[in-house]
């Protein structure tokens, strides 16, 4: 396929694409591999990766060391927790510059990234429990 312009659905396929092909250098090196943002323009396309180190569990260490500051643990990574409107997601990484919202999630059946509220996640994570 032969790419003459960026549009979303485009971009999706390359960073798709990109992140599958570097997740075997990631593994080699123990590493977790994650798209962080990006742009386009008709003319190109900008992604941000970014590998992080991990602990002995798998756990980026980055998580490991912010889940406590917003009470949630190390262990909560990767959790999956259903909404009270029904909807799965899966815990992706924590941003502590964002204060209002400084969880990263993942919708299951999407794979949209939404930022959300840690008293949400923690509530919902006992509502699933």
């Amino acid at each position: 396929m032969t790419i003459s312009k960026f549009d979303r659905p485009a971009c999706r396929i390359i960073e798709q694409e990109a992140i599958a092909a570097l997740q075997a250098v990631a593994a080699l090196h123990g590493l977790t591999l994650k798209a962080k943002s990006g742009n386009f323009s008709p003319e190109a396309f900008n992604v941000t990766l970014t590998f992080s180190t991990t602990g002995a569990e798998g756990i980026p260490q980055d998580f490991a060391r912010a889940a406590p500051a917003i009470g949630l643990k190390a262990e909560d990574f990767g959790k999956t927790f259903t909404t009270l409107s029904g909807k799965t997601f899966r815990i992706t990484g924590i941003n502590l510059r964002r204060r209002k919202y400084p969880v990263s999630v993942v919708n299951v059946k999407t794979e949209r990234g939404f930022k959300m509220s840690a008293r949400q996640v923690i509530a919902d994570l006992q509502y699933t429990a």
